[in-house]
């Protein structure tokens, strides 16, 4: 719905390549960029475009 904040999942799931083993898909923590709420849905009911970063895990 247009004008309506999305609701982003706290993890998602990211294909990382261990040399040793091949690609693995690992569900990840995930940091999303700040959204100006004047921008909810201006692409259109349906459509909306925000950036995350995977969050570095420490071993």
């Amino acid at each position: 719905m247009s004008g309506v904040a999305p609701a982003l999942p706290e993890r998602v799931t990211v294909n990382v390549n261990y040399n040793a083993t091949g690609i693995c898909a690992e569900e990840r923590p995930v940091v999303w960029e700040a959204i100006d709420p004047y921008k909810y849905g201006n692409d259109g009911p349906g459509v909306f475009t925000v950036m995350g970063t995977n969050k570095p895990l420490i071993y």
